[in-house]
């Protein structure tokens, strides 16, 4: 069964809307249409239901097709197609609403094109539509993933933390930022197996909520990270927990350290990859005054 579109015509002219009406059965386009004659008439039709399209005199008595386009920007059925039907229109004046948001404009003279150019923006406004979708639908799938990737991890740790006893006791709370999972882990891991506890997370946004929620001893984070690096991270954990200790592990770290480029709020600055004689190293010399938390178990 084909589509039946539902089409707003906006023209003092009963004549004219007549003529629209036989243009659009011509094209063989299914439609209702509907008759609107002033604003707020129509300000109430575009949110009392859905349009597939709307059509539009250009000057109407006291207002134009500018005005009736404005009020569908600030609706909620802004991005409908709204083509322009106008007897006496200049070409830049008719630029100029397209480059505003108008779709097209048809001379009621050469009312044959209004059918062709219908059906393109009626086509155009479904294939926005389908992409809209399929954005969202991803979206969600990615949403998913990740909270599967977190439960995964979580339910790992977890069975780490079953299996194996701390070697250490009282331990470092140390959270972990770094938006490649599998160098989170890792970290997480040699810190766990050193007697502390990790918390790791891969996005910076995520560790800010954390960081209100709990407290850390210590925050070890990557630099270049998407949504909020770790620059950032740190000038907020400075902020908000003075007390925490920032470690940034970089892949840049030497030819930061060598130009003593040292990012506000961080503590320590470490090269990556990261081996346990460097991490313990680092962590002693953050922590000088509790060797015997750094210690590794033998």
């Amino acid at each position: 069964m084909e589509q039946v579109n539902h089409i707003l015509i906006v023209d003092d002219s009963e004549v004219d809307f007549e003529a629209i009406v036989r243009e659009i059965k011509r094209a063989g386009i299914e439609a209702v249409t509907c008759r609107c004659q002033d604003l707020n008439n129509f300000n109430e039709l575009v949110e009392s239901q859905a349009w597939d399209a709307i059509i539009c005199d250009h000057f109407l008595p006291g207002f134009s097709s500018e005005d009736v386009l404005n009020e569908l920007k600030k609706s909620s059925a802004a991005g409908t197609p709204f083509l322009i039907v106008s007897g006496i229109i200049d070409p830049v004046s008719a630029g100029e609403i397209i480059r505003h948001g108008a779709s097209c404009y048809v001379y009621k003279d050469d009312l044959e094109r209004l059918g062709p150019s219908l059906i393109r923006e009626l086509r155009v406004s479904e294939l926005i539509r389908a992409n809209s979708k399929l954005r969202e639908q991803l979206s969600l799938q990615d949403e998913i993933l990740s909270e599967a990737q977190r439960e995964i991890h979580s339910l790992r740790m977890e069975l780490h933390r079953k299996t194996e006893s701390p070697r250490v006791k009282n331990g470092l709370r140390v959270l972990v930022v770094d938006d490649e999972q599998w160098i989170g882990d890792l970290l997480g891991r040699t810190l766990e197996q050193m007697g502390h506890t990790p918390h790791v997370l891969y996005d910076a946004c995520e560790a800010k909520k954390s960081l209100s929620e709990n407290k850390f001893d210590l925050v070890v984070s990557d630099r270049e990270m998407p949504r909020m690096n770790g620059d950032e991270l740190a000038v907020m954990v400075r902020e908000e927990s003075p007390d925490t200790k920032f470690m940034m592990v970089t892949a840049y770290g030497e030819l930061m350290t060598e130009a003593d480029e040292v990012p506000e709020g961080v503590d320590l600055v470490i090269p990556k990859p990261i081996s346990t004689t460097v991490l313990t190293e680092s962590l002693l010399a953050l922590f000088p005054a509790e060797p015997d938390i750094i210690a590794i178990a033998g």
